[in-house]
């Protein structure tokens, strides 16, 4: 059984040249299919000149018809000029299972101003089931 330690993801939240908007919610990782997936810790740092609004949320594939969204932490959550945001809790994804994000809000007059400007990370360990 293969255990790999990697970095999952990395970027930038609502990224200009990934035609990632500001606003809407998109994918940043998904477990490949015969796998699972731990998640030591999500960075995101803030490179704006004021403070962001963010919204991660983790989905899971398999409950029901409709996926399952649980957020990471609060919706909307501002992350202040130049800050990091760590979340170090350990995260158990299943096979399929993805981690969805998005800056800005609705009705933020400031939405636009928000592209290219929070920076991420994700890292684990994925095995085979």
């Amino acid at each position: 059984m293969a255990v790999k330690f990697k970095v999952f993801a990395s970027g930038r939240l609502a990224d200009s040249t990934l035609q990632r908007p500001v606003n809407a919610l998109y994918e940043l990782y998904r477990v490949p299919m015969g796998k699972t997936a731990v998640i030591d810790a999500i960075r995101l740092v803030n490179t704006y000149s004021g403070a962001v609004p963010v919204t991660m949320v983790l989905c899971h594939s398999n409950i029901g018809e409709i996926p399952f969204q649980r957020p990471l932490f609060p919706r909307d959550l501002l992350l202040g000029k130049d800050l990091m945001l760590i979340e170090d809790r350990e995260l158990t994804l299943g096979s399929d299972d993805a981690i969805w994000a998005k800056v800005g809000k609705d009705g933020d007059s400031n939405n636009q101003n928000y592209m290219d400007k929070i920076d991420f990370v994700i890292t684990g360990v994925e095995r085979d089931v």
